[in-house]
Formats: C-alpha cells, sequence, structure tokens
C-alpha cells in the first residue's frame, strides 16, 4: 500500500459558503447604483453593516459556523469573511469603471482618461 501525503492544493467550498457569498453580492448589488457611482457609494463600514444584518447571511453563518463555540469568534470569521468579499469586489468595480473612463475619453479625445476625473465628474453628472 502506498500511503498519499496531503500537501494542500485546491480546495472545495461548500455550498453554504458559496451561498453566503452570493447573498453578499446580492446585497452589495441592491445597496450600490453602478451607474451613478461617486466616492461615498461603496464605503466599506456601511456595507459590512448592511451585509451583516441580511437574514440570509445569517442563517449561512450559522451553518458554515456551527462548531465553533464562541460568537466572537464565529463574527471575527464572518467579518474576515466579508473585508475580504468587500476588497475584491472594489477592485473589480474600479476596473470597470477605469475601462468605462477610457472608452469615454476615447469618445472625447481626451488626452487624460484618470480614474479620479471620472469620479469627480460622475459626482457632478458631467460623464456622458
Amino acid at each position: 500500500m502506498i500511503d498519499y501525503k496531503n500537501c494542500g492544493g485546491l480546495k472545495k467550498p461548500s455550498d453554504n459558503f458559496f451561498f453566503m457569498i452570493r447573498e453578499f453580492e446580492n446585497v452589495v448589488r441592491k445597496s450600490v447604483d453602478h451607474e451613478s457611482i461617486h466616492s461615498k457609494s461603496f464605503l466599506k463600514d456601511e456595507l459590512r453593516e448592511e451585509i451583516l444584518d441580511s437574514f440570509m447571511v445569517k442563517h449561512y453563518s450559522c451553518e458554515l459556523f456551527e462548531l465553533v463555540e464562541d460568537d466572537n469568534e464565529r463574527e471575527s470569521f464572518l467579518k474576515n469573511c466579508i473585508n475580504l468579499f468587500l476588497t475584491v469586489r472594489g477592485f473589480a468595480i474600479t476596473k470597470l469603471i477605469h475601462k468605462k473612463t477610457e472608452k469615454s475619453a476615447k469618445n472625447e479625445k481626451k488626452t487624460s482618461a484618470s480614474l479620479r476625473d471620472a469620479l469627480k465628474s460622475l459626482n457632478t453628472g458631467n460623464l456622458k
């Protein structure tokens, strides 16, 4: 017999974890309007509180962390998952905005397509 050594590798997430992350996405999509995004529409603290208040997030987190006895540890695990999700989602949103500004800059034949200028113009409503 050959004994195989566990060297780590790709792990398959459980269904409850996938559903919890999908619920994170649903809450963020409900609270953030991607068409009229501005500098204060993606604040992590506010979004974290909205995600924590979601009933389904509470349900899936209870099923995921049922073996964790301490409520503080359970909450810290959940907050870490939310922070990681919001970080990844925030970078994805900025990437979309950056691509949008590049396209609008090409249409306007503008020499600079900075993200900061685009957010300022989105905030004032001047971007097409």
